[in-house]
């Protein structure tokens, strides 16, 4: 992207305050390809040299970056410590930067945007330079809910097998997911200890991410945890589960640098010394198409959230995303990154429900989950009531496909992210015309 083309953006209105460096391919190819082999020893070593390497590379250029005024925040606590660095950002000095080693990036922050001009000529030999995105999430609301309670969900037979009966939910499985939060306190996920980070949009940076207690005014992202891990009516209660708020909530309105902020935050939880040999599935019901955003914004998202989603892939993750709701021919993105499993979304009966769609050739839906009329977790009342509600979408199918896949990596926690999802395609319920539907079958030679 050109820094005319950039110029040309903010002229028009496009966030220029917050921006994120991309490194070039030819960067790229000097800090090289990470991998994360399994023992503890062994990833930190790599993370240290991951980190190493990525400075090397950049450090030119960040140097470039205070020269003309921006303070370097990586790993500074802005609550806590390093006061000074706060109290300048709160000045007119220029801005800061932080260096987001894992997802390969640099988050820039400015005052204003009279120093953007000062940026793309610091960043635009090494650094492809990419302003912040906002685009809508796919509505999930597509028929008037109705709230009920004491509905069990009733999951198909052929869905789960014996995993239930085998007491196959989850257990040492982590399970991330970014969405608009998690009510921690619902009776859903009561007595759970849930990971939870909360990315505001008004964030000056990703260390100003609020670490508290899970919460959700909108109510998606609680339907979406408790159809993975809801005590009585998730698939995989015994997961550890790990949210990250990136969605505005009333608005369903996501912002570039809110998710990937909250994608590296997920990626350093995950190598943390007590998860790194524990299978990992990421959970993405949150999706954004070509005709929501100029071309350069897709470029933009495209770039950076397929970035990220790669070093995901490399770590042994298994991402799922929800394909989206606008029906044949169309799927929207994280969905349709090659190293993503895109879930379409079925009735109960197993037919397509009509704003899913069914496979194309340039709409793929590599498999479906069951996204009609889903019973789960939504809010409580202010005096404490927990209410549930059914939902459709393949918002609701993607958390579906995810707690089977979690079922299959507690069954056989050595087995990679892509040998699972080769045995979820295999294993399929054929549903005819391309449609095959998610389920849970024991891997060959049965339970460990």
């Amino acid at each position: 992207m050109s820094d005319l083309t950039i110029m040309q953006r903010i002229q028009r209105g496009s966030p220029g305050i917050r921006v994120i460096l991309v490194p070039k391919q030819e960067m790229i190819e000097k800090i090289g390809v990470s991998t994360f082999p399994r023992g503890a020893a062994a990833v930190a070593q790599e993370v240290r040299n991951v980190a190493e390497r990525f400075n090397t590379a950049v450090e030119p250029a960040l140097k470039n970056l205070e020269k003309i005024g921006l303070d370097d925040v990586t790993g500074v606590d802005l609550k806590k410590k390093d006061l000074a660095i706060g109290v300048k950002l709160q000045s007119p000095n220029a801005g800061m930067y932080e260096r987001l080693s894992l997802v390969r990036a640099v988050a820039v922050r400015l005052q204003d945007d009279t120093k953007i001009g000062a940026v793309l000529d610091a960043a635009h030999e090494d650094f492809d330079v990419v302003l912040d995105v906002r685009t809508d999430s796919d509505q999930p609301f597509l028929n008037e809910p109705t709230v009920r309670r004491g509905t069990r969900q009733a999951w198909p037979l052929a869905a789960i097998g014996d995993a239930w009966d085998r007491n196959i939910r989850g257990t040492g499985v982590l399970v991330g997911v970014l969405d608009t939060g998690i009510d921690a306190d619902h009776t859903e996920f009561k007595g759970k200890r849930v990971e939870f980070r909360y990315f505001p949009p008004s964030a000056v940076d990703g260390k100003s991410s609020r670490n508290v207690r899970g919460f959700d005014t909108d109510g998606h992202g609680t339907h979406v945890c408790g159809i993975i891990a809801g005590k009585r009516y998730g698939l995989t209660r015994d997961v550890n589960l790990h949210v990250a708020s990136v969605i505005e909530s009333e608005t369903l309105r996501a912002s570039l640098w809110r998710t990937v902020y909250g994608l590296d935050w997920m990626f350093r939880l995950f190598i943390e010394q007590q998860y790194v040999n524990v299978p990992c599935v990421i959970n993405l019901s949150l999706c954004f198409f070509d005709d929501q955003m100029t071309a350069e914004e897709v470029g933009d998202w495209r770039l950076v959230l397929g970035r990220a989603v790669e070093d995901l892939h490399r770590k042994d993750a298994l991402v799922i995303a929800a394909a989206g709701n606008r029906g044949v021919g169309l799927i929207g993105f994280p969905a349709n990154f090659d190293n993503v499993l895109a879930v379409g979304a079925v009735d109960a009966a197993g037919g397509v429900a009509d704003f899913s769609g069914i496979p194309t050739p340039h709409a793929r839906r590599d498999i479906y989950g069951y996204g009609v009329n889903v019973y789960s977790a939504l809010e409580r009342t202010n005096d404490g009531k927990s209410h549930f509600i059914s939902m459709n979408g393949t918002s609701m199918a993607a958390p579906y496909v995810t707690g089977i896949a979690s079922m299959l990596r507690q069954t056989r926690p050595g087995a990679s992210a892509h040998e699972v999802r080769d045995h979820l395609l295999q294993t399929a319920l054929d549903a005819g015309g391309g449609v095959r539907i998610a389920r849970f079958v024991h891997w060959p030679g049965g339970v460990p």
